[in-house]
């Protein structure tokens, strides 16, 4: 009996969870864990090289994008044929920033495009490699692999501790009733 006692006040807590912090625990849980796991594996998608869209464009400038913590969210390159196209943050490193720092305006690149986000995978001049596909994809897949396992199980779980203290809740209320 003793521990049954026991168990019981070790997941009381998770029963005292008011009705609609649960149902907000599931919503949300269920939209980020989504979001994290199913957007992240779409828009990274890892893809094969066959699969990039390509493109050749001229150069002309790009702008960082800088996250709350001061690391680079993306690099946004513009192009004086093309639409503003951005490199992910997660394939920034001290050498494509210099790569890109060496590109000239006007210079032609070869892109390769992810189809899903058309973020670039690949960009190189005649001259260097400012983005390698192999580099791209490697560092795609440690950040879709992050992103699912880090938050998108995070919001899961909220969702099924919201659900678990909803059942806790009913079992509780059906005992007092009976």
């Amino acid at each position: 009996m003793n521990k049954k006692k026991r168990r019981r006040t070790k997941i009381s807590w998770i029963a005292d969870i008011p009705v609609g912090v649960c149902i907000f625990f599931i919503i949300i849980g269920i939209i980020i864990g989504n979001v994290f796991v199913i957007g992240t594996w779409h828009w990274g998608k890892l893809i094969d090289k066959s699969e990039a869209i390509p493109i050749t464009a001229t150069f002309e400038s790009y702008k960082m994008r800088f996250g709350k913590s001061g690391s680079v969210n993306e690099i946004e390159i513009y192009f004086r044929d093309k639409q503003k196209l951005c490199i992910d943050g997660a394939c920034i490193d001290i050498d494509v920033e210099t790569a890109l720092e060496n590109t000239k305006q006007g210079d032609r690149v070869d892109l390769l495009l992810h189809p899903n986000s058309e973020y670039i995978w690949e960009m190189k001049t005649k001259e260097a490699v400012i983005l390698s596909f192999a580099d791209a994809k490697s560092r795609m897949r440690s950040e879709n692999i992050g992103f699912s396992v880090i938050l998108g199980a995070t919001g899961y779980l909220c969702a099924i501790m919201g659900a678990i203290s909803l059942l806790i809740q009913a079992v509780r209320r059906r005992k007092i009733k009976s």
